[in-house]
């Protein structure tokens, strides 16, 4: 039966697990009566389903009627959507396919003529037939029209595009999937940059779409279409891969093809490629290509070998697919071929396991080698080092073109490759045939050419820079087939496929040890740039031990000559403060020397021709030149003129190869070298051993390389003649680094690394690079400690020559010189160049390098003393202060740093360590310098500045200021005289005094000069420096006291009183009222005011605009600064004469004499306060000689008089916008009437009246009106003319509206003799809004159909309601409904909201539930389409059948009842079309739903009894959620089933419940356990088998669980351990079960205690073991004992889980595992859970006790005779 069930979960489940399986099983083992006993109610789940087969087949109708109603209409439109013939006929084919499909040949007929023959031809001739009949054209009219239509919904094929990055196939990539069916992926070839025509595979997917049904694709198949995109190679039609058919879009479209062939081709091709997955001898990789020749199918694939366990290949034609005789049969030990996985290669035969060597591919090893070296000469640069290594003085370089190395040099000048007569080769063309590299040192011995022959077998030589044995191989970077030539033996190393062999020989004695290289296709070419060679070269030479001289030879002719020279050590003594150990104690700094060392370059000018691949610096942007470099400006940028691009001069005409003009450079630098000594500990000795295999030096030289500003600047110089080319010394991998520029110094070990150092520098020594020597290693264990004491030795080295150079630059700094004078400004370079020089900067590729060298270099001396360059020469760094901008005005002696600007490198300075920093000025250093001199004018300015600055920074701030003003002195002007600060109390605050007083004015002796303090932050001045700011009247009281001069007294001299009255105007305005009070006292009976009869008080002068009788004193004073007259004012000058004497007179005047009092009172600022009192008296004349107010009259106009209206009597014409007119108008005088008075007229009872009223209105609304005119200023006033329900009449704003249609549905339309401009002047609206729209709705719907179509379609052409105003409308009753009262009786109208309304309903039969559940509604099209926008849906969704359970859920359940029926089951229909879309209900309806009572509650009757139980009328009720139990427990639903409501047993039902609240019946249910007479623990042999069944089996059953689902994850897992777990036997068993009360809902109440025998129970006891209790019997019953542990061990279970673990736990092990259980992987995965939960308890502090606890509260107390 196990293999039934697993047919049939097959068969039934989209997934299924082995649970499933194993449920099955048992069930399928059980008789329906113990199903019964077991809980299962067998008749209602009977009944269940037959009703839903009854329900089944009624769906099947309705979707056989829809289908004929859909054909129906397709015919009807055209039968464009009909379903092909060609379609069926295929869909009916595919059954015969079938068999083919899955039929495989039979292998063992060999003798078989036949054998050998794949059944893919017998599949393609079987529709080859078919196909070419539909090619001919034999084929209906319909299926021709299919073939080539054309798709007008092409963009909608392809539906939720999703984009990937991934794909494991290194050619093609993922560019969207159909995410519609999950049936197409499209892919585009990475090579091709064509972009994927979209409509052209939108077009196809309509094809895709018909053969993804035709074949089932995507589902048992489990087969994709995945298209891909190939344009480069249109005949390429498709191929399979990893069973996934692949088919080029571009095949079709290039052609173009039609989409009925395409459909036929594609069919063909599907259906071979589905042979091959289905037949064991053909590979998962298949290709098809279009034969243009042969107008067929070409194609190829793998087939399987059994004699030799391999794949072979194949060749497919259309017709067959031969496979080898050899191979079409296995051998008898193998005649099973049931037994081969068809989507695998097997492996066959007895020897499956049998051992295998590890085969390396060598070449593809050199590969990744040579992947490993970036730079360019990474061959020179190994070839060199191993030259080293040999102790060779010269080295030489050949570049050999074919003919010459066929021949040998000189033998026949027409084949050396020179040209005619020797003349100047071409290098940037000459192809090169082999190059070799030649030194003279020692010959290869016996271990030499041993390494040779091997890959990482490094030189063991300690003194050897070799380690790795590797960087001999980057020959294969240019060859394939090196030879070595040394001391007449010769070694060939040559690939053979992937495996590299040698071949050993041996040849003429010879000087030279040659490493010849015969070059690959893909490396003949050019010879390397000469310049850049010598560049490189240059570099390389420089540590070199041996090396003295490398030559380049192109064809035998030298073209490159470089030499190194030495001068004679000088020693270096070591100061006593330096530390020479390293940080480990394992290297000594011995001594150190300095040497002069050289580099000469020759190179001839034809060589120079070649140019370089990297132009220099100074010549950014510019393309590198080729061949000639006196056609440069052909290769050269528009932007580049003739005279921008520097010219090489060119090779000379008459020169030849064996006599060339040469170009010689040379360099110079110092070399620093530091011997040092080794002391290992034997750890680290042995460790370097093994990981390098050699043991380390015991002493070895670390060298520093130092270049001088003068070299520095040569290397410019060469850059700037040779703009193009450069510096030979400098550039990618030159010798010469660009400090803070592109090209950094680098670590040598022998040759030069990637490594950067950081510095201004090159550093060599015995460093351990990694293993392409790219960079050192600081990763690895003993290396890197060896790195970092190597690195330790680097920085003290560079400190050594800092030191040393610094101290010569200070020996020679000129005596008294500061650094910005020009007698030193040579020694301010070199200074500057070697501070820059060990400047660290970040080093590449490992920053930890320049890191832990600055760290050495600043910490390797113990001296407190670090010499820098400051601006008065090389000082140290303790006697050198920060520059300081504050201090710099006043602080002339004291050394600082020379001032930087931002965008400069980073400086040495900014590293410095706290030991080593400059400081800051303090005051001590201040007043030191303060007490030595008197301060200049800008000197104290300076001093003033910086202690306003610093002052609240300054600790006993007091103190300090007294000490300052003690020492500071200063000399004045004005008088002349010195003044001493401590004598000053006051100051002039320049904010409100600078722009006034002068040089020349007095001020009090206590007040320091404007001169000192005006530049200053006046703010601060009085808090740091405790004086306080001079006052005005400080100032005044100085001017009239006694000591006052008499040029300056204002009471004498009325010039000066001036002055001071324009000095007054100035600051006024800045003064407070307390001042100008103070001033204003003291001055009050002083005669200071000049006028035109004498010095004056304030209180008896006048303005002259006051002087209306010519009799009053007036100031003489200019009033051109108007805040003169504001001062004068404060001090009592009169402007103005009283207003009410004014008044007075102009009552009496006559009207002359009135304008002139207008004229001045209008000049009178104050009657800006007096409008409303000038307004109340009666002055005014009008035309009749009367006298008003200002605010009756209006101004003389023509068309004002019509109006009845009074003007104002001007004895002259008003201006129009002068000052009259405009004052006039302010104080009141109007120019005609106001708007609100026009609309009253407008609105009056009188039609006459309101005619000339809104004639005016009109008239005049654009010139007087229309800005002040604003609609809701006059709402509910009716002025405007209009027409309702057909008649005259005026309207307000509000409901006048200019669109008549709106006449149907009650609005006011304005009336038509109201023209067009005044309407939208006055914004009479277009149409009502949506308020007021809605506000009809409510009020006075349509109360019959006619009207309602009317309205609905007449809103369906407007847009006033917004989708917010739908939404309402939604809510609102406007839907009429004509119903009967009652049934067959007289019909009514029924008003209801659209949401609660539906459209048409012809979809579902008149007998369908949702025709008596909702309203079907049709009003036409376009007032249907009002409905829909205001949420009329189509059709009931979830949300509609929610709303309407929870409306009336008893009528719900009613109607689901037809023709007499009973019962809930219809109404649970809709429940779980609920639950389906439960997920996408709002939260407010979840809500609502769970405190509904919806849900279908059971009581089951008599269900404590074993009977079968019959279902009763009254057995189900609608109650809450909350109320309903879910039955997880079988039995207890037997038990309890009477007492609660019950959920239905349906798993998509329960879920539902769950989620709205329902509890499962399980965990309100209380178990006493009473075993009688109980056996000792351990004492029954039997229990202790059921025992080690539940201890070994458990983990199988529980592996595939999430355990979310347990009580507690580690329960379980130290059962092993017989402390933990008992099986104990019984007499009998007896368990108690208790239901909680609070869920009891019938009302009888249960009994208290319902008690069973049981055959199994499980209790905890008290020290927390679990024990699982047995009815001691010949047989235990595996079924009880998985019941209680499936309620010990899970949350909630249900019945699959116990039949499941009932058959685990009564299945063997070897059962389990010929089923599928990996019970050895399972038992190891528990094994390390064990472990893992062992740890956990023991890092614990409550252990073991934690976890019981939390198991007692879930389970409650358990053990004999308690409850859990």
């Amino acid at each position: 039966m196990y293999h039934v069930a697993v047919a049939l979960c097959r068969l039934l489940f989209k997934t299924h697990k082995r649970h499933d399986v194993l449920s099955l099983m048992a069930i399928l083992d059980t008789d329906k009566a113990t199903l019964r006993e077991q809980g299962y109610d067998v008749d209602r789940i009977k009944n269940a389903h037959q009703t839903a087969v009854h329900e089944d087949k009624q769906k099947e109708k309705e979707r056989e009627e829809q289908l004929r109603k859909k054909q129906l209409k397709q015919r009807h439109d055209g039968g464009h959507g009909a379903v092909p013939s060609w379609f069926r006929f295929f869909s009916f084919l595919r059954p015969g396919l079938r068999p083919m499909l899955e039929s495989r040949p039979n292998p063992t007929s060999s003798g078989s003529k036949n054998a050998g023959k794949v059944k893919v031809n017998e599949i393609d001739t079987a529709i080859e037939n078919i196909i070419q009949q539909l090619k001919k054209g034999e084929a209906t009219p319909e299926e021709q029209a299919i073939r080539n239509r054309e798709h007008s919904d092409a963009g909608n094929k392809l539906k939720n595009v999703e984009y990937c990055d991934e794909r494991k196939s290194t050619d093609l990539e993922i560019v969207n999937v159909d995410g519609a069916t999950g049936l197409m992926r499209v892919w585009k070839q990475k090579t091709t940059n064509k972009v994927i025509p979209m409509d052209d595979l939108a077009d196809f997917a309509d094809i895709i779409h018909h053969l993804s049904q035709v074949f089932d694709l995507g589902n048992a198949d489990n087969t994709l279409f995945n298209i891909f995109w190939h344009p480069e190679d249109p005949d390429l039609m498709g191929f399979n891969r990893d069973r996934l058919i692949f088919l080029n879009l571009a095949h079709y479209v290039s052609k173009p093809v039609p989409l009925g062939t395409a459909y036929i081709e594609w069919y063909y091709i599907i259906v071979h490629e589905m042979a091959h997955n289905t037949t064991p001898f053909h590979d998962e990789h298949h290709e098809l290509r279009w034969n243009a020749e042969r107008g067929a199918l070409d194609g190829e694939c793998h087939a399987w070998d059994w004699s030799k366990d391999s794949w072979e290949l194949g060749v497919f034609s259309e017709d067959s697919f031969e496979v080898p005789q050899h191979l079409s049969s296995p051998t008898s030990s193998n005649s099973d071929t049931n037994k081969y996985p068809l989507q695998s290669r097997p492996m066959v035969g007895k020897d499956r396991h049998r051992k295998k060597k590890v085969e390396v591919n060598q070449r593809a090893l050199v590969d990744k080698v040579l992947a490993r070296y970036p730079e360019d000469f990474t061959v020179f640069r190994e070839l060199l080092q191993n030259a080293d290594d040999a102790r060779a003085t010269e080295v030489r370089i050949e570049f050999q073109t074919c003919d010459y190395a066929e021949h040998s040099a000189g033998a026949n000048d027409k084949a050396n490759g020179l040209g005619v007569n020797g003349t100047i080769p071409n290098l940037n063309t000459t192809e090169l045939f082999k190059w070799v590299v030649r030194n003279n040192g020692d010959f290869f011995g016996d271990k030499d050419w041993e390494r040779l022959a091997k890959i990482a077998d490094g030189n063991p030589d300690e003194q050897k820079i070799g380690a790795f044995g590797v960087g001999f191989y980057t020959v294969f970077s240019v060859t394939d087939s090196p030879s070595v030539i040394s001391g007449g033996k010769s070694l060939s190393i040559f690939f053979e496929g992937d495996q590299l062999y040698t071949l050993d020989d041996t040849c003429a004695n010879s000087e030279w040890t040659s490493i010849e290289m015969d070059l690959k296709e893909d490396m003949r070419g050019p010879v390397p740039k000469p310049f850049d060679l010598a560049r490189f070269l240059a570099a390389t030479m420089t540590f070199m031990s041996s090396v003295k001289t490398t030559s380049v030879f192109f064809d035998g002719r030298v073209c490159l000559k470089l030499a190194k020279s030495r001068d004679a050590l000088d020693n270096v003594a070591l100061p006593s403060d330096m530390r020479p150990r390293s940080t480990g104690d394992t290297m000594q700094i011995d001594t150190v020397s300095v040497v002069a060392q050289a580099i000469t370059v020759k190179i001839t000018d034809w060589a120079l021709a070649a140019g370089t691949k990297t132009p220099s610096a100074q010549h950014t942007g510019m393309e590198n030149l080729a061949n000639n470099t006196v056609k440069c400006e052909e290769f050269c940028d528009d932007t580049f003129t003739k005279s921008a691009v520097p010219k090489m001069t060119p090779p000379s005409q008459a020169s030849t190869l064996d006599h060339p003009p040469w170009s010689t450079y040379t360099a110079k630098y110092a070399v620093y070298s530091a011997a040092v000594s080794i002391h290992l500990t034997s750890g680290l000795r042995q460790g370097l051993h093994t990981m390098t295999k050699k043991y380390p030096p015991p002493h070895f030289d670390f060298e520093a390389v130092y270049f001088s500003k003068k070299e520095y600047d040569a290397r410019a110089a060469e850059e700037k003649r040779d703009p193009i080319l450069g510096s030979v010394f400098r550039g990618p991998q030159g010798l010469f680094p660009l400090l803070n520029g592109e090209y950094m110094s680098r670590v040598f070990i022998g040759q030069g690394t990637v490594q950067t150092t950081g510095i201004g520098g090159h550093l060599s020594g015995r460093f351990i690079p990694t293993v392409e020597r790219g960079s050192i290693d600081l990763t690895n264990g003993h290396i890197a400690k060896w790195n970092e004491e190597l690195l330790y030795v680097g920085g003290f080295l560079v400190r050594l020559v800092y030191e040393n150079e610094i101290k010569k630059i200070r020996s020679a700094w000129p005596e008294g010189a500061i650094t910005n004078s020009p007698a030193a400004a040579s020694s301010k370079d070199e200074a500057t160049h070697t501070m820059q020089y060990v400047t660290f900067n970040t080093s590449t590729p490992d920053a930890k390098v320049s890191q832990i060298l600055q760290d050495v270099f600043f910490e390797c001396s113990k001296s407190k003393s670090f010499p820098i360059m400051s601006n008065c020469g090389i000082r140290d760094t303790k006697d050198v202060r920060q520059p300081n901008a504050g201090f710099s005005p006043f602080m002339k002696v004291m050394p600082v740093l020379l001032p930087t600007v931002p965008g400069d490198p980073p400086s040495l300075i900014d590293s410095l360590p706290k030991q080593y920093m400059v400081r800051q000025y303090t005051l001590e250093d201040v007043v030191s310098e303060l007490q030595e001199r008197t301060l200049q004018g800008d000197e104290m300015v300076g001093l003033l500045r910086w202690w306003i600055d610093t002052y609240e920074t300054v600790p006993n701030r007091g103190k300090t200021l007294s000490e300052l003003k003690k020492a500071t002195k200063s000399y004045i002007e004005n008088p002349k005289r010195e003044m001493l600060l401590v004598d000053i109390v006051k100051f002039v605050d320049s904010s409100i005094w600078a722009a006034s007083l002068q040089s020349d004015d007095a001020l009090p002796p206590d007040t320091i000069p404007l001169l000192f303090t005006e530049t200053l932050d006046q703010a601060k001045i009085t808090p740091a420096l405790s004086w306080e700011p001079m006052t005005v009247v400080d100032w005044l009281s100085h001017l009239i006291s006694p000591q006052i001069d008499s040029a300056h007294d204002i009471r004498k001299s009325a010039t000066y009183s001036n002055r001071v009255l324009n000095i007054l105007g100035n600051i006024w305005g800045t003064l407070s009222s307390e001042l100008k009070s103070e001033a204003q006292k003291l001055m009050k009976d002083v005669t200071w005011i000049a006028t035109n009869e004498g010095l004056r008080r304030g209180y008896e002068a006048y303005f002259e605009q006051a002087n209306v009788f010519l009799d009053l004193p007036v100031v003489t004073v200019s009033l051109f600064n108007r805040q003169v007259e504001t001062v004068l004012t404060e001090f009592g000058v009169k402007r103005y004469l009283d207003f009410d004497e004014l008044i007075a007179k102009a009552k009496q005047s006559d009207t002359g004499s009135a304008v002139e009092m207008i004229n001045h009172l209008s000049r009178d600022p104050r009657t800006e306060n007096k409008f409303d009192e000038i307004r109340k008296h009666a002055i005014f004349p009008d035309g009749e000689g009367g006298k008003h107010c200002i605010t009756e009259l209006y101004f003389p106009h023509t068309d004002i008089p019509p109006l009845g209206l009074p003007i104002l009597n001007w004895p002259r014409e008003i201006v129009t916008g002068s000052r009259q007119e405009l004052w006039l108008t302010r104080l009141g005088l109007l120019q005609h009437p106001p708007l609100k008075k026009i609309i009253e007229i407008a609105g009056s009872p009188d039609p006459k009246i309101r005619l000339t009223a809104f004639k005016y209105l009109s008239d005049k609304f654009d010139e007087f009106y229309h800005k002040h005119y604003k609609p809701i200023d006059y709402k509910g006033m009716p002025f405007i003319p209009a027409v309702k329900d057909g008649k005259d009449c005026i309207g307000t704003y509000e409901e006048v509206y200019k669109d008549s249609s709106w006449a149907m549905m009650g609005f006011q339309i304005v009336h038509s003799s109201v023209d067009q401009k005044i309407i939208g002047g006055l914004r009479i609206r277009e149409a009502p809004s949506a308020e007021q729209v809605i506000k009809v709705f409510r009020e006075r719907p349509p109360l019959d159909s006619n009207t309602a179509i009317e309205w609905f379609a007449f809103l369906a052409t407007k847009q006033v309601l917004s989708p917010g105003d739908l939404q309402e409308i939604a809510g609102i009753h406007i839907v009429p409904i004509e119903e009967p009262v009652f049934q067959d009786g007289p019909m009514r109208v029924v008003m209801v909201p659209p949401r609660e309304c539906f459209l048409g309903g012809s979809q579902y039969t008149e007998e369908h539930l949702y025709r008596r559940i909702f309203t079907f509604v049709d009003f036409g099209e376009r007032a249907n389409g009002f409905l829909k926008a205001c949420g009329v849906k189509a059709q009931p969704d979830c949300s509609d059948i929610v709303n309407a359970l929870i409306k009336k859920p008893h009528d719900f359940l009613i109607k689901t009842n037809v023709g007499g029926e009973e019962g809930p089951e219809r109404y649970l229909n809709e429940l779980r079309t609920v639950a389906v879309g439960y997920e996408g209900l709002s939260k407010e309806d979840k809500k609502r739903m769970s405190e509904a009572p919806i849900f279908v509650g059971y009581h089951i009757s008599g269900s404590n009894s074993n009977q079968p139980v019959t279902p009763s009328k009254d057995e189900f009720q609608l109650v809450k959620a909350s109320e309903v139990m879910i039955a997880d427990d079988l039995k207890n639903r037997r038990i309890f089933g009477e007492f609660v409501w019950l959920a239905p047993q349906d798993e998509l039902l329960e879920k539902l419940y769950e989620s709205v609240g329902a509890e499962h019946l399980s965990n309100h249910v209380k178990y006493t356990v009473k075993p009688r007479e109980p056996y000792k623990k351990n004492d029954w042999v039997r229990g202790e088998e059921v025992r080690e069944a539940i201890v070994e089996k458990l983990p199988i059953f529980l592996h595939e669980f999430d355990t979310q689902r347990l009580r507690n994850p580690s329960l379980h897992l130290g059962w092993q351990q017989q402390s933990r777990f008992f099986v104990r036997g019984c007499r009998d068993l007896n368990v108690e079960k208790r239901l909680d009360p609070h869920y009891c809902v019938t009302h009888e109440r249960p009994e208290d205690i319902f008690e069973f025998r049981m055959s199994a129970e499980i209790t905890i006891d008290a020290d927390s073991s679990v024990t699982l209790w047995l009815k001691k019997g010949e047989h235990v019953d595996m079924y009880n004992v998985a019941v209680a542990l499936c309620r010990l061990l899970f949350k909630t279970h249900k019945m699959h889980d116990v039949l499941s673990l009932t058959t685990i736990l009564g299945t063997d092990k070897d059962t389990l595992i010929e089923r599928g259980y990996d019970v050895d992987r399972i038992k190891d995965a528990h094994a390390a859970a064990v472990l893992e939960d062992e740890k956990k308890n023991a890092r614990s502090n409550c252990g073991r006790g934690n976890q019981c606890s939390s198991m007692t509260e879930d389970m409650a107390v358990a053990g004999p005779g308690s409850d859990f």
